[in-house]
């Protein structure tokens, strides 16, 4: 008897923690959606579900967290108070596999994703969901939060489950300064889909969007890739296969005035060049006059030198031959003159 009423005390704790749950759970999101209460109210209420793991708690139809909704609709200050309590940004993902921070990212709140990654590197996002940070921002054009997550370093190669990089999705979704800063950054402008071998040049002129394709032929994208369906078809032939006369129209024009462009520069490369040759052919001239020049005074020196040598040698030979010849004379002179006496 005594067990059945602690079993029926036990069941109805239980009922009361499960209708406390749902119904903190609730007032937690209203909360932090609609300000509702205001932060103190927020405190007490994540206090009182801290035993619950309420801060951790998901909506069930969306599987996001209170956390998804503030960095989702910018909330600062509810921010902050879940961070200190605990919440997870990195191992909670929505129904569309995505974290708090994704969320952040897709709708540019700079700000409230440099909170998040003070509590969590950005490393840890690394596989977390198929969809990268840098792709998400660029998906929806925030190119501020793209500069941002590249200042921190953040990968720009990664691809989703499709082979779609960042500038994949950011040329699908016509978003020229996106790509823009992707390119200044190192992004492989001719990336490749896995299964039919698409650039972003490709997405950009299927879709017909003429800012993402002129943004990606001004920053060297080949216009002229195959990609491996059949057809073999290049990102140009594309846009006239889908019938974007205009926009195939325009990247012809933009690719013969390029053409020009690169065969102006290479003409006057070859003229500089040329001019350098002449120029270095001419100080090699001026050079070789030079050491002529100074190869031939050297030789005059030295011959120069040689005569006064031999000069040298001869007026010392003849003064001692006069010398010899002088004291041969003396002598005689004197013999004859003992002979004499």
């Amino acid at each position: 008897m005594i067990d059945s009423e602690k079993s029926d005390e036990l069941d109805s704790n239980a009922s009361v923690n499960v209708y406390e749950s749902v119904y903190l759970k609730q007032i937690l999101f209203e909360n932090v959606k609609d300000g509702i209460g205001g932060i103190q109210n927020l405190r007490n209420i994540l206090r009182q579900g801290s035993i619950l793991g309420l801060v951790n708690a998901q909506e069930e139809d969306t599987g996001m967290t209170a956390l998804h909704y503030a960095c989702q609709m910018d909330k600062w200050d509810e921010l902050l108070v879940l961070l200190e309590a605990g919440a997870d940004a990195v191992g909670i993902v929505d129904k569309y596999g995505h974290t708090a921070l994704h969320k952040a990212a897709q709708h540019g709140h700079i700000k409230i994703a440099l909170e998040v990654l003070k509590y969590f590197p950005l490393e840890c996002f690394d596989g977390v969901s198929k969809d990268t940070l840098v792709g998400m921002a660029a998906s929806h054009g925030q190119a501020r939060m793209l500069k941002a997550l590249l200042d921190k370093s953040a990968g720009f190669h990664e691809r989703n489950e499709l082979g779609e990089t960042a500038l994949h999705l950011a040329a699908k979704f016509n978003h020229p300064a996106c790509i823009r800063q992707l390119a200044a950054a190192g992004a492989d402008l001719n990336a490749a889909t896995h299964l039919h071998g698409h650039t972003p040049f490709h997405y950009a002129t299927m879709h017909g969007n003429v800012e993402a394709a002129l943004a990606l032929q001004c920053a060297g994208a080949d216009l002229h890739k195959p990609d491996t369906l059949p057809l073999r078809s290049s990102p140009l032939e594309a846009a006239k296969d889908c019938g974007h006369w205009r926009l195939y129209n325009m990247l012809l024009k933009e690719d013969r005035r390029l053409l020009k462009v690169e065969f102006n520069k290479l003409k006057k490369s070859k003229q500089e060049a040329e001019q350098t040759q002449r120029e270095l052919n001419y100080r090699t001239m001026k050079a070789r006059s030079q050491l002529t020049k100074i190869a031939t005074e050297l030789s005059l020196k030295q011959e120069l030198e040689r005569n006064f040598h031999t000069n040298q040698e001869d007026k010392r030979r003849r003064q001692k031959e006069l010398e010899l010849h002088t004291k041969r004379s003396s002598n005689t002179t004197l013999k004859t003159a003992a002979s004499e006496k």
